[in-house]
């Protein structure tokens, strides 16, 4: 997974960064792997001796970062939760049925994805107050700070790599189901439901409303 999240962030911006870190996980390994192969490839010239392309630290250093994603489950995932458990006995909802269980899967898979989506965007957004005492950027939002990091005193250092150098390197490591909610017979029974109901909106709110508008047609259109 860390391998094709990296492989799937070059594919969206073009580039790769100076460096990455990471923790000593075995799972990082090809991440680590790919990025020095790139840098070394496409930036030759950086010294790898004094600025490796790839560092591993010990996890204790990871934590506050990883810390950080405590609020997301707090202020926002946590709701979600509760709103999946609380309502699914009064939607009908069977977890013996498979295609009940698929499909729910499917569904609730998509509200949290449009979920974080929103808390994304929200983030990259946000204006950050300027604070003369500090070293990193303030004063405007992530997205600028990332897009325009001259006006920062920044400079952009991305390292750009060719389009078809990453797309081979995505389609040799990045499975194509790897980030969809159920096997391809759910994912296509339950994307024929949603389109017939018109793609209503989902939200945490209306997620059973929606899973029962989907089993109702899928029962009355003889499916089963």
């Amino acid at each position: 997974m860390p391998l094709a999240v990296y492989l799937l962030t070059v594919q969206k911006f073009g580039g790769i960064p100076v460096q990455t870190v990471s923790d000593k996980g075995t799972e990082t390994s090809k991440l680590a792997a790919v990025q020095c192969a790139l840098r070394e490839t496409f930036q030759p010239y950086l010294p790898s001796d004094t600025l490796p392309p790839h560092v591993f630290v010990k996890s204790v250093y990871n934590i506050t970062r990883e810390r950080a994603w405590r609020p997301l489950w707090a202020q926002d995932l946590a709701n979600i939760l509760f709103r999946y458990e609380t309502g699914k006995f009064d939607a009908g909802y069977q977890p013996e049925n498979s295609i009940h269980a698929g499909v729910a899967y499917w569904l609730w898979g998509k509200i949290v994805q449009e979920h974080l989506d929103v808390v994304v965007k929200e983030k990259n957004t946000h204006k950050i107050r300027y604070q003369c005492r500090v070293t990193m950027p303030t004063g405007g939002r992530p997205e600028d700070f990332y897009r325009r990091p001259q006006k920062w005193h920044g400079h952009d250092l991305l390292i750009p790599i060719p389009a078809d150098t990453i797309d081979r390197l995505v389609a040799e490591h990045v499975r194509p189901e790897l980030f969809q909610f159920g096997t391809d017979e759910i994912v296509n029974l339950s994307s024929y439901l949603y389109e017939q109901l018109r793609r209503p909106t989902t939200t945490l709110n209306n997620g059973w409303s929606v899973f029962r508008a989907m089993m109702d047609l899928y029962e009355a259109s003889n499916l089963a």
